[in-house]
């Protein structure tokens, strides 16, 4: 048994945060660069095969990392049984893809497709081989090597993609830079653990056993977070279905980027509170207000602004579809709440409601595929966003109401806020102020900002006498202070 110290956690979830960080960092570099390399119908293209080999790999989980891991004593058994169940599942999955391909793009109507599809199946097939025996380092919290192979992967993808769109300017360089990220770790893996598995069936059908709930889990999760990437490429054709996967890539970095880590402390604090329902709903709905100062001047400014932003970050051949870069934003108060709610309703042992609504969600969103007739991309994606919207308010609304008996306190501290968002985001036309596109971001964005901090001081001086406010206030108020007298000490 390994006794962990604080700073060996630390250092742990130290070193998985900044390789998570980095990893995002450099997926978001790639896609700039590449984006002024390649047509949005690329992206589009391997975006497509990427679905259909992501959907594989995932009616295919057998959770065996997480079994590895779950063990209190592993042996040889468990890690070769796990080598093996892979291999069996996960291979005979990809060659029957491989061997479908050519009728998977039939049916998409993207004849280029069979070749890329049969490219990425080989890829994949040599991660069915990776090294199972690196759990072994992660039971004992030493991620320094995984984490540096991780990095090392990324940046490779990343130089031989970049490299070869510029030679080649088509859909194959992202597929080279897939099959070189790939090769990395599974050489990476045999060099920070040496380990050659067996084959051995001895452990197979316990493992199948317990892999079983972690499949479902798997396709609900491919459901909740693809479902709507998966139906564009369906409905609609390369140069759509890449724009839609990127512009959504890149407006979901505030999100996972910024907010999500910004009130993990909160939900870490509310864990120790679960049993109290008025602790909970206080910080809850300090966290709500909190998420609210911050995100309406982001919707305003990228609502007015959504052109300009893509024109600078993606390129010329992008700004057609700018437009998804406003409808994503609009998201961002519901999808920012419910990242709070799903932690409160995880920690009342009461998982069943995220799996309902993640399968109302699907349904609904193949319904507006069903309603669709016209192809219209643009009323499909609004169409989307306003379905995803409606039904994360009534989420919220039933979660809110069943855990915390009263909807008034969260109408009191959200309503205004939201409201003043979208009809300023929707409503009010924003003035060119120069035209220079940098320019003209520099003062609209400050402009907003300015009167977006106007308006929330003023909301929470008139609502001054709410518990909420004060313990905001009294929150931020030394971090304030701190940074004031620091900024003048120096200055």
């Amino acid at each position: 048994m390994i006794t962990l110290t604080r700073a060996n956690l630390f250092k742990a979830s130290s070193l998985l945060a900044l390789d998570g960080f980095l990893q995002r960092l450099a997926g978001l570099l790639s896609t700039l660069i590449l984006a002024r390399i390649l047509l949005p119908e690329d992206f589009g293209l391997v975006t497509m095969a990427l679905m259909v080999i992501w959907f594989s790999t995932t009616i295919t989980a057998t959770g065996s990392e997480l079994y590895l891991q779950s063990r209190k004593v592993l042996d040889e058994e468990d890690i070769n049984s796990a080598f093996t169940l892979n291999i069996l599942l996960k291979l005979s999955v990809f060659i029957v893809l491989a061997l479908c391909s050519q009728f998977v793009a039939q049916w998409l109507e993207t004849p280029e497709l069979t070749e890329v599809i049969i490219a990425l199946t080989v890829v994949n097939a040599i991660s069915c081989f990776n090294n199972p025996a690196v759990v072994y380092l992660r039971r004992e919290n030493k991620y320094k090597k995984i984490v540096i192979v991780g990095i090392t992967a990324k940046l490779m993808r990343i130089a031989v993609t970049v490299t070869t769109a510029i030679i080649w300017k088509n859909h194959w360089a992202l597929v080279a830079g897939h099959a070189t990220g790939t090769l990395v770790q599974f050489f990476g893996g045999y060099v920070i653990y040496h380990y050659l598995p067996k084959f051995d069936t001895s452990r197979i059908s316990k493992q199948f056993r317990f892999s079983s709930w972690i499949l479902l889990q798997s396709i609900l999760g491919f459901s909740r977070d693809q479902i709507d990437v998966a139906l564009t490429g369906v409905v609609m054709g390369k140069a759509e279905l890449g724009a839609y996967n990127n512009i959504k890539f890149i407006s979901n970095m505030p999100i996972s980027s910024f907010l999500q880590p910004l009130t993990s402390p909160i939900i870490n604090n509310i864990r120790e509170l679960i049993g109290f329902t008025d602790e909970v709903r206080l910080r809850v709905n300090v966290t709500f207000l909190f998420l609210s100062i911050l995100i309406s001047p982001a919707v305003i400014f990228l609502t007015a602004c959504h052109h300009d932003v893509v024109l600078i970050v993606l390129g010329p051949n992008w700004t057609e579809y700018s437009f998804l870069l406003a409808a994503f934003s609009s998201l961002y108060f519901f999808r920012a709440f419910s990242l709070v709610l799903n932690q409160v309703i995880i920690l009342k042992d009461e998982v069943k409601k995220l799996f309902t609504f993640d399968f109302v969600m699907t349904m609904s969103f193949l319904l507006v595929v069903f309603f669709n007739s016209e192809r219209n991309f643009e009323m499909f994606v609004w169409s989307l966003i306003l379905l995803e919207f409606v039904s994360r308010l009534l989420f919220i609304l039933y979660v809110y109401n069943s855990y915390f008996d009263s909807l008034s306190s969260f109408m009191k501290i959200n309503v205004v806020p939201i409201v003043f968002t979208f009809l300023v985001s929707f409503f009010v036309e924003l003035p060119l102020f120069d035209s220079n596109v940098y320019l003209n971001l520099l003062y609209t964005g400050i402009i907003v900002l300015f009167s977006s901090t106007i308006f929330m001081l003023m909301f929470c001086l008139i609502m001054r006498d709410q518990k909420e406010v004060g313990y905001l206030w009294h929150t931020l108020k030394p971090i304030l202070v701190k940074s004031y007298d620091k900024f003048f000490k120096r200055h």
